[in-house]
């Protein structure tokens, strides 16, 4: 997928999120190939689009999809190694929120439970 095509889709699904479009318009994009990884230029994904609406079907769908709840990894070689190191970084957006940040921001327990839990099974909980 080529970057401007995965921008254009990624920002599409955040823009469908943010603006409360159905369910399944929304699970249609993802079927479709649409980036759960991506953030915006505010550092937005679809996962704190959702947390913003407090919308709990659709953070349960992007998590079952792979969304990054909290933890984005990448790999970077060892200068002067055979090896790669993999760093654990907060997904955040330009205001240094995760999504589970923007759920307890709203006192929505469930949202924030949803995406801590995802967390916690995945064992790369970042805190």
């Amino acid at each position: 997928m080529e970057t401007e095509s995965v921008s254009l889709e990624g920002d599409s699904l955040i823009e469908a999120i943010l603006g409360k479009r159905s369910d399944e318009e929304i699970r249609s994009m993802i079927k479709n190939g649409a980036p759960l990884w991506y953030q915006n230029e505010e550092g937005l994904s679809a996962l704190h689009a959702a947390a913003y609406n407090e919308n709990l079907p659709i953070i349960k769908l992007l998590l079952e999809n792979g969304a990054v709840w909290n933890a984005g990894e990448m790999t970077t070689p060892l200068k002067h190694a055979q090896a790669c190191v993999v760093l654990t970084a907060a997904k955040v957006d330009d205001l240094g929120n995760t999504a589970g940040d923007i759920a307890l921001s709203f006192n929505n327990e469930e949202c924030y439970r949803t995406i801590r839990d995802a967390g916690l099974r995945s064992g790369n909980l970042i805190t």
